[in-house]
């Protein structure tokens, strides 16, 4: 049940996450990661590519399957979030 609770919580959020971070760039929500890098890249937003891709990566390989511990599930959602607001700024 708490695996499953965490797949829960990584399903509802990624998605926004991602598609905040898209329509920042003015990308489509389904742009592949290095669509994404290539815009901030244009944009010079003050967000860490290196930290974009790795969030996008680690969040993409757990919804396909992979195990994640809380802790590991709360850095990956910090990460999002720290993205986010950088993003707004």
């Amino acid at each position: 049940q708490v695996a499953r609770a965490r797949d829960l919580a990584l399903e509802n959020i990624y998605p926004r996450f991602k598609t905040q971070l898209c329509r920042r760039l003015g990308l489509s929500s389904r742009a592949r990661t290095e669509d994404i890098i290539a815009a901030l890249r244009r944009r010079r937003l003050p967000v860490s590519e290196l930290e974009v891709r790795q969030t996008l990566s680690d969040a993409e390989v757990v919804l396909a399957g992979e195990k994640i511990d809380d802790a590991q599930l709360v850095n990956l959602i910090a990460r999002m979030r720290r993205i986010a607001g950088q993003l707004k700024k």
